[in-house]
């Protein structure tokens, strides 16, 4: 699943997993929801979950939450993001900062809602201020 999401965008939060799967882009929610539909397929148990606040390795300065997933397979349950290419988990990738929860409907619909004004507020400072949109809208998924 990572490898078929070639670019983190969050310019598209509306689009469905599967639409976000076939245009190779989408953030957290987006190729996380689309990695449980395939484990759905393939008769593997898992979650999706979120913390309102992590910590990346990779961006200190990260002020949001995210999503990702809990499979569980033979009995053991493990963290899985789609967002890395790692297979040793998701520890190394980021760490929650916030209790994990359960990621249902409702919080979809505030998760969106959230994103939606980010993304409106990023792009509108960014065009009053005559600079470049902020690299967490959109940039390859690996860097």
């Amino acid at each position: 699943m990572h490898e078929r999401f070639r670019d983190y965008s969050c310019l598209y939060w509306w689009e469905s997993a599967a639409t976000a799967f076939l245009r190779r882009r989408g953030y957290c929610v987006q190729y996380n929801t689309a990695l449980q539909l395939l484990l759905e397929k393939l008769d593997i148990n898992s979650c999706l979950v979120h913390a309102y606040r992590v910590r990346l390795a990779n961006d200190p300065s990260w002020r949001m939450g995210h999503v990702w997933l809990k499979v569980t397979i033979d009995g053991h349950t493990r963290d899985v993001c789609a967002g890395s290419a790692s297979l040793d988990g998701v520890s190394s990738r980021f760490t929650p900062t916030t209790p994990v929860r359960g990621f249902g409907p409702a919080m979809r619909s505030l998760t969106n809602l959230g994103t939606a004004g980010a993304v409106l507020a990023a792009r509108v400072g960014a065009t009053i201020g005559r600079k470049p949109q902020p690299r967490w809208l959109h940039h390859p998924l690996d860097s």
